[in-house]
């Protein structure tokens, strides 16, 4: 209990099965939440914690592929909280086809949801990391389909592989920004199957 009490975290994807226990533990921790998903409104868990604890629980409903929204994102959630201490960064859609059936439209909204929003949602995280000079912690939830071949997988596991990648080449820079050595501290989690709607 209170382990991250004075922190603030920003989770992606809160309104999933993942998501929900996550917003949930970090409060039940002592941090103070800012959570975000597709839904303009909360529902389930969070919403229940939102009405019974709005000090420690904000939330904002938005396409994450809306680069503005990003910023927005980012910046209500300092306004809010003064801070951003932990971002985790847990949202995702999977297309279950074949690699060769696999669209164009299809692949470019996985990875516009499970790469190019993550990318960018911790390049603004680090950057506010960075100049506070504090350190903190960038998590990914990658999957096991990013390190295993799924047959009807191949969109889903690609965006998810790049998330390693992404984790370890942002470490290389922000690791050796000067005075900022523990800047960002990068993690990923590789889950099985859960019972999620990605």
């Amino acid at each position: 209990m209170n382990r991250l009490k004075n922190k603030v975290a920003l989770i992606s994807g809160a309104l999933g099965g993942q998501g929900q226990v996550a917003v949930a533990k970090f409060i039940e921790e002592g941090a103070q939440v800012f959570a975000t998903d597709l839904a303009p409104s909360p529902h389930g868990e969070v919403a229940s914690l939102l009405e019974s604890d709005s000090d420690k629980l904000a939330y904002l409903g938005g396409d994450l592929c809306d680069s503005e929204l990003l910023d927005q994102l980012v910046n209500t959630a300092i306004t809010k909280f003064g801070q951003i201490d932990v971002l985790f960064s847990n949202h995702g859609v999977m297309v279950g086809k074949p690699f060769l059936d696999t669209t164009i439209e299809e692949l470019d909204r996985v990875l516009a949801i499970n790469l190019r929003a993550p990318f960018l949602l911790s390049q603004l995280v680090a950057k506010q990391m960075v100049q506070r000079g504090s350190g903190g912690s960038i998590v990914h939830n990658s999957s096991v389909g990013g390190i295993v071949g799924f047959p009807t997988m191949a969109a889903y596991g690609a965006s998810k592989a790049g998330l390693a990648q992404l984790a370890a080449a942002r470490r290389e820079q922000t690791g050796r920004v000067a005075g900022a050595a523990d800047a960002d501290r990068r993690s990923r989690g590789c889950p099985g199957r859960a019972g999620t709607r990605a």
